[in-house]
């Protein structure tokens, strides 16, 4: 095996890479711009983001389980002191175990078994009333953007103005990164596309859903964006979802994954190896405190409505300030921005001049 080497993967190569081992909904995710990859040549890869000395790996390497040790071992020598970000409890054990990471709860999936996934029972009622609303003003097909622009003469600015009213009724009320995936208007690899039409062939709301793979296979999918304008009815992207799944469903699919409630459920360390009450408490702040920042209860809430299976991801931390270590990931997803707290960098100066590398 090669010592490996740091760069920006062509997408292409990730795809292939994808195809056979992105079997997380986080996996898709590494798609997306602004990272540099850590690569092993016909292994697999770890995409990560810079920032302002961070190093933010985004979900497990994408590889065979089975090469995770000697991975994370060659990785190690070539980028410092990475933290971990959206990981699953088997990789976040072995750096628990094996690397020396303090290892938190990060929050919940949550994942709809197709096959035994049904509406009926008095709490879906939510979910049934979204399907009966939706139905009053429009339809759901599936297009790709030659068909959009063709059939409904609908081209991409439409759709970026559906996303821009969508973002205008949000919490944070730009565009968050890194967790989330920036909106992607042309046809990509794998990826599904679901639409709300009106009467008028004007489009409502839209959800796209990113492909979940084993052994070159789909298996299922990740509920990855969803946007709809402001006067549409309440609970639109609902409906487009369950129109989805049920498509998803007759195709005999095993899994849709409506993906990270960051931050709930942050007790769940009990079986790991180390974890750090320091991280704890910070995120356990930000999830009581800050959700005029983001909306972390009411995503969580959201996602419980489909009553589907939920189990948890994680953080793996090493610095020695481990409030900086968040603060930095914080401000590069965008919860926070950088521009209203101007102190972090003379808080990062500092720890440059004095931290020193160790692990732990």
């Amino acid at each position: 095996m090669s010592r490996g080497r740091i760069e920006a993967l062509a997408p292409e190569r990730k795809l292939d890479y994808l195809k056979l081992y992105g079997s997380e909904p986080v996996s898709y995710l590494t798609t997306q711009p602004g990272f540099v990859e850590f690569h092993l040549p016909d292994i697999g890869y770890a995409s990560f983001a810079r920032f302002l000395g961070a190093s933010l790996v985004l979900g497990d390497p994408v590889c065979d389980k089975a090469q995770w040790p000697r991975f994370v071992e060659k990785m190690l020598r070539q980028v410092k002191k990475p933290t971990f970000i959206q990981i699953s409890k088997p990789f976040a054990r072995l750096l628990g175990e094996r690397f020396g990471y303090a290892i938190n709860a990060f929050g919940d999936e949550t994942d709809l078994p197709l096959q035994t996934f049904s509406l009926r029972g008095n709490k879906k009622n939510n979910l049934r009333y979204a399907i009966r609303q939706g139905k009053k003003v429009a339809r759901v097909e599936e297009l790709g953007m030659a068909e959009l622009r063709q059939d409904y003469g609908i081209v991409r600015a439409d759709l970026e103005r559906v996303f821009a009213d969508w973002m205008s009724t949000r919490t944070a009320r730009h565009q968050l990164k890194f967790l989330i995936r920036p909106p992607v208007f042309d046809d990509e690899s794998g990826v599904r596309k679901f639409y709300a039409l009106n009467d008028r062939n004007e489009v409502l709301g839209y959800v796209f859903f990113s492909p979940l793979c084993r052994d070159g296979k789909v298996f299922g999918y990740y509920n990855d964006i969803a946007a709809a304008v402001k006067t549409a009815p309440t609970g639109l992207a609902t409906w487009i979802t369950l129109e989805a799944l049920q498509t998803f469903q007759k195709e005999g699919l095993e899994s849709l994954n409506l993906g990270l409630s960051p931050l709930s459920n942050l007790a769940q360390v009990r079986d790991m190896p180390r974890h750090s009450l320091q991280v704890w408490a910070i995120l356990k702040i930000f999830y009581e405190t800050a959700n005029y920042l983001y909306n972390f209860k009411g995503a969580h809430e959201h996602k419980r409505r489909y009553r589907g299976e939920e189990y948890p991801v994680f953080i793996a931390t090493s610095w020695h300030i481990r409030l900086l270590e968040l603060s930095l990931m914080s401000y590069y997803i965008g919860i926070i921005q950088i521009k209203n707290f101007p102190g972090i960098k003379h808080l990062y100066d500092l720890w440059r001049r004095h931290e020193r590398p160790v692990r732990g």
